[in-house]
């Protein structure tokens, strides 16, 4: 599925990010940390929603961090990971259908 990004490999270590995150192997800071990378390593007109929407979610983990209730982080930062998991694949899932009726 990464491959149909102009930058699969950053692709791929943001949904490696996020699966760590479902399974309780990263914090959120780490998925922000990656989440940060992206958006700098992304910076194709092509791919200016993807970057954009990191954008989104690095605010969404930063408000978790001071809005979010201690004990209920961890699961605040897993529906974010798990949310951005499927933006993903609908975003590959909507390219790869544009481009195969060309």
């Amino acid at each position: 599925m990464s491959r149909s990004f102009i930058y699969p490999d950053m692709m791929s270590e943001l949904l490696d990010a996020c699966e760590k995150k479902l399974s309780g192997l990263v914090s959120n800071d780490e998925l922000q940390r990656v989440v940060q990378r992206a958006e700098q390593t992304i910076v194709a007109v092509e791919e200016k929603d993807i970057r954009n929407h990191l954008t989104g979610i690095e605010v969404e983990l930063e408000l978790i961090k001071f809005t979010v209730e201690e004990a209920e982080q961890a699961s605040a930062g897993r529906k974010v990971a798990s949310d951005l998991i499927n933006w993903i694949e609908a975003r590959a899932a909507a390219q790869s259908a544009g481009s195969g009726s060309t």
